[in-house]
């Protein structure tokens, strides 16, 4: 975002943001969750939410990087009143 200077490539904010995300979620998986294998099917579905994730906070870093604040955040809080209204709310 704005905090990020511009000589970083979105890409590497990207990554870094996935990674560190990554990291703190398996350590709390591994602290308080059983593993379980899933099928096939869903772990495709799961790389591919992964992809779609991803092309979106390239999207995010790059709309702060070149529009204020103020303009951005309607559309941040439209996409979470659609997330709430198809049940995705708790992944906040």
């Amino acid at each position: 975002g704005r905090s990020v200077p511009s000589s970083i490539p979105v890409i590497v904010v990207t990554v870094a943001t996935s990674a560190l995300v990554t990291l703190v979620a398996g350590g709390l998986h591994v602290s308080f969750e059983t593993s379980a294998n899933i099928p096939p099917l869903q772990l495709l579905y799961v790389m591919l939410a992964g992809v779609f994730i991803a092309l979106g906070q390239v999207g995010v870093v790059m709309a702060y990087r070149f529009a204020s604040t103020t303009t951005i955040a309607p559309y941040v809080l439209y996409l979470r009143s659609v997330e709430r209204g198809l049940g995705l709310l708790h992944l906040w």
